[in-house]
This record gives C-alpha cells, sequence and structure tokens, in this order.
C-alpha cells in the first residue's frame, strides 16, 4: 500500500499529517509504504545522506497504533541529528523505531523502485472503459487516483515512467518468418522507435527469467493452446493468438527540477526546463503504440500474401484460432 509524498525534497520530513491527509486507510490487513521518490533520485549522490527526508516523530506511534504489520519507507525514520536537526522538548530521539519495536512490527529502510506498486499498476476490469478516460485506463475506479498523482508530479515539477501494454487480436497463423523478417523482431524494432521508450516486452517478456520451462511453455491440445506466455509467437512466426506486446517509457526529462550537467566548454551548470510540462508521455504515447502495432501487421499481412497467397497448409487450422479481422487495443 504505497503513501506516495512525491512534493517532498531535499531536508523535508514526513509527518503524522502527511501521513492522514494522503488517504491511505491504515490497518492490520495491509503494508504501508512511504514513497518520496528520493533513493531512486539520489542513490549514489553526496546529497542522498546529507540531504535525505526524514519522518518526524509520532509517525511510528501512528503506524503502531494501527497495527501495521510492517512499515516500508525510502526516507530515513528519524531526525538527523548530525545535520543539525534538533529534538523539540518533549521528543524522544529515535521515537519512531521505539513504537515500532514495541510492537514487534518491521522498519524496512531504503527501498528502491517504489513506483512499481504505486498507481501505475492498474487492474484490468474491462476493454470498454479504456476509450472512456484520458488515461486509457481499464479501471475506471482507479481515474481519481491517477489524476491526483499526476497534479501532484505536475505541481512538483517531476515525472514518471509508464508501463503500456498493446495486444492485437485475430491475427492468422503463420505471419513472420524465423530469422531475419521475425515478427516479434519487427514489432521490438519499430516499438524502440518510439520517442521514450526504453524497453519492449513480447508476451511474458522478463518475467520468463523466475519461470521454469513447466511453467513458461505454452502447451498446445486438441482444443487449442492452454497459455500465451509466449505473447502470440513462436520462433518470429504468429501462432493464432493474441499478441501481447509491453512497452516501458522512461520518464520526462524535462522537468523543473534543477539537474546538474556541463555547458560547452564542459564547465559545471544546471538545466531547469521551464514552460509546458508533461509529467507522464506515456499517455500520450498509448495511441501511438496501438498504432504502431497496426502498422507492423499490416506489413505482415503483405508480406505473407505475397509469399504464400496460394499456399495451402497439410494441416488443419488450431481449434480456436481468431478469424482474420485484427483488433488491436492497449491497456496502460
Amino acid at each position: 500500500m504505497l503513501i506516495s509524498l512525491p512534493n517532498k525534497g531535499p531536508n523535508s520530513s514526513v509527518s503524522v499529517k502527511d501521513i492522514l491527509d494522503s488517504g491511505v486507510v491504515l490497518g492490520p490487513d495491509r503494508i504501508p509504504v512511504i514513497h518520496t521518490g528520493w533513493t531512486d533520485k539520489m542513490w549514489g549522490k553526496p546529497e542522498f545522506w546529507t540531504q535525505m527526508p526524514y519522518l518526524e516523530p509520532g509517525v511510528g506511534e501512528l503506524m503502531a497504533s494501527k497495527g501495521v504489520p510492517a512499515l516500508g519507507m525510502d526516507v530515513f525514520p528519524e531526525k538527523p541529528l548530525w545535520r543539525g536537526v534538533k529534538v523539540e522538548p518533549g521528543e524522544v530521539w529515535q521515537g519512531n523505531h521505539l513504537a515500532l519495536m514495541r510492537k514487534g512490527i518491521p522498519l524496512i529502510q531504503f527501498m528502491t523502485n517504489l513506483a512499481q506498486i504505486g498507481p501505475n499498476k492498474i487492474a484490468f476490469k474491462s476493454w470498454e472503459s479504456v476509450d472512456q478516460n484520458p488515461f486509457f485506463s481499464p479501471d475506471p475506479a482507479i481515474v481519481p487516483k491517477l489524476e491526483s498523482f499526476m497534479d501532484e508530479l505536475r505541481e512538483s515539477g517531476d515525472s514518471c515512467g509508464a508501463r503500456v501494454n498493446v495486444v492485437a487480436s485475430g491475427v492468422p497463423v503463420g505471419w513472420g518468418e524465423p530469422v531475419y523478417g521475425r515478427l516479434d523482431s519487427d514489432i521490438a524494432a519499430a516499438m524502440m522507435g518510439i520517442n521514450a521508450v526504453k524497453g519492449v516486452e513480447i508476451g511474458a517478456g522478463f518475467a520468463a527469467i523466475e519461470q521454469k520451462g513447466s511453467d513458461h511453455g505454452d502447451e498446445l491440445t486438441p482444443g487449442g493452446f492452454l497459455s500465451n506466455h509466449a505473447g502470440g509467437t513462436l520462433g518470429g512466426i504468429s501462432t493464432g493468438q493474441d499478441i501481447l506486446v509491453s512497452i516501458a517509457l522512461k520518464p520526462t526529462s524535462s522537468i523543473r527540477i534543477p539537474r546538474r550537467s556541463i555547458d560547452r566548454k564542459g564547465e559545471p551548470t544546471t538545466v531547469q526546463t521551464t514552460g509546458r510540462h508533461d509529467p507522464c508521455v506515456g499517455i500520450r504515447a498509448t495511441p501511438i503504440a496501438e498504432a504502431m502495432l497496426a502498422c507492423v501487421l499490416m506489413d505482415h499481412a503483405l508480406r505473407h500474401r505475397a509469399q504464400c497467397g496460394d499456399v495451402k497448409p497439410p494441416l488443419k487450422p488450431i481449434p480456436l484460432t481468431p478469424t482474420f479481422a485484427i483488433e488491436v487495443r492497449v491497456v496502460p
């Protein structure tokens, strides 16, 4: 359960009020994780320790009173006395540690990659809602949270990345080639041609590294395939199943937060972009990814017709194979 506080900058603090104002409901059934983005942005830099945000006294007591099973964060859990931050009269230094430890609540510090459990993890509910909101979300219930998240990013001058999932249904069996004209490699090349795209997955993608062969392999029965970890291609050729493509887009590089760089003389300087600010280019990239996949599939449709238009395969069509009516859909 992510408590997103992207407005927390250097030397700032996270208070009980910040936690309560976040709207997150604390309880024994969910682990709260405080996310400011500090660890992801500043790890390896001198300012990581010298300017890290920290928890105000009382946060530990709040979490303990709610009976949370654990507390995660990407900030320092106490006031950093070595930086001159003073303990006020009546406060107990390391009070957050003491409050949590007395209840046996683990404290997980300096967590990274917390955006992976943030509001961009959208549950799939239905295709009908995808074109009915500006985020192309298949879950309309999460749209207000996404709007608030984007507003916070815009106000802070920062940005975030995105994952966009594109699905093509109705692709016939046999499109593509086993080496130079592979369907999956052409899709990957086209998707990487979209600005800000830094990664492409087809089917299970990088999740395949955690799978065994008995899990990843798509078994085939007289009734059709039993799964689609391959993402609709095998050996570079379409299988008749849905083509499943995911792209990763980097956060917008033009942000208002000052960034260190060098000038034309090689001297240190800072870069700060003002004016129009897109906190997430993934939203704009969604219809582009949809169109790009459609273009690649139509290229292969024409290529297949030219090469194999008069070929009649000796095998019967795989059961449940969709008819020739391609539909490309997107899920962020």
